[in-house]
């Protein structure tokens, strides 16, 4: 019987060494493991901070969607505040004071202000300095000019 305990003994030492050289070499790769994902996890939060603040980023879109939209409800204001003053007048044309009357019914009084500058008819939007032109045809484009002249108020126009 004594040779069979011993045996045993001898036995279970072995596999203890077994188990305790396996679980040392599995921290290492553990160890391993860890830095490997930790590296993925920095690469992939870097990829996704360019995504949502690069220049065409999330953010970046939205702003511009923003501006597109703001664009967009203005020139409809205007364009259904010239088919209004054209309507307004018994021959179909676009006078500035009709024009002005029927965008502060859309927008509010001081909210735009109508004017002629170099021969053309003009809207201008007050908060965002936006302008648009309105040819006779009520036809409204958006209006770029950097060159303006300043307003009795102050502002540039």
């Amino acid at each position: 019987m004594e040779g069979k305990e011993q045996k045993r003994k001898i036995s279970n030492k072995k596999t203890t060494n077994i188990i305790h050289k396996k679980s040392k070499s599995q921290r290492g790769i553990t160890l391993l493991v860890l830095v490997i994902t930790i590296i993925i996890l920095l690469i992939l939060a870097g990829i996704t901070i360019s995504a949502i603040t690069g220049d065409n980023g999330f953010i970046g879109n939205a702003g511009k969607a923003k501006e597109e939209a703001e664009i967009a409800n203005e020139k409809e204001i205007v364009e259904k505040a010239t088919v209004q003053a054209m309507g307004n007048n018994k021959y179909g044309n676009i006078e500035e004071s009709e024009l002005q009357g029927e965008l502060d019914k859309e927008t509010g009084e001081g909210e735009t202000q109508v004017s002629i500058i170099r021969k053309k008819r003009i809207v201008q939007f007050i908060d965002s300095q936006r302008m648009y032109r309105v040819d006779d045809n009520g036809n409204v484009f958006e209006y770029v000019y950097t060159d303006l002249p300043i307003m009795e108020n102050g502002r540039r126009f």
